[in-house]
């Protein structure tokens, strides 16, 4: 009877165990074999209930973050925020997401999946195309003018 006992709580504890481990986990960006996430949650992010989202993973000292985020800043509107996550500031997002190389940017529609990225500094015109090409013309930019 001690036996039974002994292990009933060994099995309670083991999957108590088990869900808090399941419940701890539940947000990690789903991968595939990507470095880049492919999904995110919208809520980790400013203004979840804009239809796009422009994410820029940067960092103080990266040069080329700011060209990134001047030619991103431009498409900045009621449909398409973009949001600059600095690397000192948002260093659960960076945890959470794993990047590890700025400038990163990813376009996400309103359910978090990632339909678009681009790693390093990318010409403003193409930027735009490309962001027009992912969301297969859902999502159009006016101006293709380069900053």
């Amino acid at each position: 009877m001690e036996r039974l006992l002994v292990l009933v709580a060994v099995s309670l504890l083991a999957c108590t165990a088990a869900s808090i481990v399941q419940r701890r986990n539940y947000r990690h960006s789903v991968r595939t074999g990507s470095p880049v996430p492919v999904q995110i949650h919208r809520g980790d992010f400013p203004h979840p209930e804009i239809d796009w989202l422009i994410a820029i993973f940067t960092s103080e000292s990266c040069d080329a973050c700011t060209a990134v985020l001047r030619s991103a800043q431009s498409i900045d509107s009621a449909a398409v925020h973009v949001a600059k996550i600095d690397s000192t500031k948002n260093e659960k997002i960076y945890k959470l997401y794993d990047i590890d190389a700025v400038p990163l940017l990813l376009l996400a529609n309103k359910n978090g999946v990632v339909l678009y990225y681009h790693r390093g500094p990318i010409p403003t015109d193409q930027l735009y195309k490309d962001i027009e090409e992912a969301t297969e013309g859902t999502l159009t930019i006016n101006s293709y003018d380069t900053l």
